[in-house]
């Protein structure tokens, strides 16, 4: 268990467990995040990352393929996109008719077409020209990155083109949604970054979002709660959906961290409750054999200790990689409050473990 920061500055030990590149060098943060106009190359600490304004190369599309297929050979060379996104403004999109008719209009020419090509290579992986593959991927990639992927993406124009997707074939809306950019986000990560719970509903109740996938920093969207700032009831329904959906004990590659322990070490509350409802193992160690009851001991949080040491099996007696638990972290970070807690749990177990032979009535009878 690492502890370098001073126990008496409590913004030292946010930053002790921020996200490292979760989206691919940005740190992603709801409660600070940049507007879509900062450029995608700034790497501030609190900024959330817009999709890159790039081309997709043809190394990119091989990651894509269906299993079986040939990684595409020609390297290609970097584009810009527009800066000015089109978009359809979020009153019209939320008044127009739900025919399929006036869906398929929403889209635009070019994407239309991509789909379509990307279906017959979905259909056919000989259906295609590299070159072909390599445009019809790189306009599905830009444009659904600039419809879904922005912190102002529109629920319902959203959920207008997985309608349409969905029309043209399941495998493309399947394609379509977990769609990664060149960092491995996908429009899960995004909108949950950008705590846009409605368009994270719209992804979930698709059917075919890929809950578990990590991106390159090795972070799933399930993880990225930890960052996200729940306003509504229908966010907190929405946090719990994707917790059910998806593997909440499951660990990052930087670190080995779990959600629950990134909810802790940032001080929510609201997230580690909609976690122990989907009953997470609490008892789940980092790569340094930490839980998150020791990063809710050195950080502080005795709300978050309470709620922690009232899961029946919570185990306070593990050790980290240095041989502390947590009664240990919390004496090493002064946290008196939380040590006394400890104490409390330590003496309850004693008070109802059972007794050794030795100890027991009929143990002494027998020796008198």
């Amino acid at each position: 268990m690492k502890r370098k920061e001073d126990p008496a500055d409590p913004g030292a030990h946010q930053r002790n467990l921020q996200f490292v590149g979760v989206n691919g060098g940005y740190e992603s943060s709801s409660e600070d995040s940049s507007t879509a106009e900062n450029s995608e190359h700034e790497s501030t600490e609190n900024e959330a990352p817009e999709p890159p304004a790039r081309a997709a190369s043809t190394a990119e599309c091989s990651q894509l393929r269906p299993p079986g297929t040939a990684a595409a050979k020609a390297s290609l060379e970097e584009s810009q996109l527009p800066r000015e996104a089109q978009r359809v403004p979020a009153a019209e999109a939320a008044s127009e008719s739900n025919s399929e008719e006036e869906i398929r209009m929403e889209l635009s020419p070019d994407l239309i077409s991509a789909c379509l090509a990307l279906e017959k290579y979905l259909e056919n992986p000989n259906a295609l020209t590299e070159r072909e593959l390599k445009v019809a991927y790189t306009t599905v990639l830009q444009e659904w990155l600039r419809l879904a992927c922005r912190s102002d993406a529109h629920p319902e124009l959203v959920r207008r083109h997985l309608v349409t997707f969905r029309a043209m074939s399941a495998r493309l809306l399947d394609y379509v949604v977990n769609i990664a950019d060149s960092n491995g986000n996908t429009a899960l990560h995004y909108s949950v970054s950008h705590a846009n719970f409605p368009v994270v509903r719209q992804l979930l109740d698709s059917g075919v979002c890929q809950v578990d996938k990590l991106n390159r920093a090795g972070y799933s969207p399930i993880m990225l709660t930890a960052l996200a700032t729940l306003k509504t009831q229908d966010d907190m329904e929405t946090i719990l959906q994707l917790f059910r959906l998806g593997n909440v004990n499951a660990k990052a590659s930087q670190a080995g961290q779990t959600a629950l322990m990134l909810a802790v070490s940032h001080g929510r509350v609201d997230v580690v409750k909609a976690l122990l409802a989907c009953e997470v193992d609490v008892n789940t160690q980092d790569e340094d054999g930490s839980t998150a009851l020791m990063c809710a001991c050195e950080h502080g949080h005795k709300e978050i200790t309470r709620l922690l040491l009232a899961v029946p099996n919570c185990d306070i007696s593990l050790t980290d990689r240095d041989g502390s638990t947590a009664l240990m972290v919390a004496l090493d970070a002064g946290q008196s409050e939380i040590a006394s807690m400890l104490y409390s749990r330590m003496n309850i177990q004693c008070s109802f473990a059972p007794m050794s032979d030795y100890e027991s009535p009929a143990s002494s009878s027998a020796e008198e």
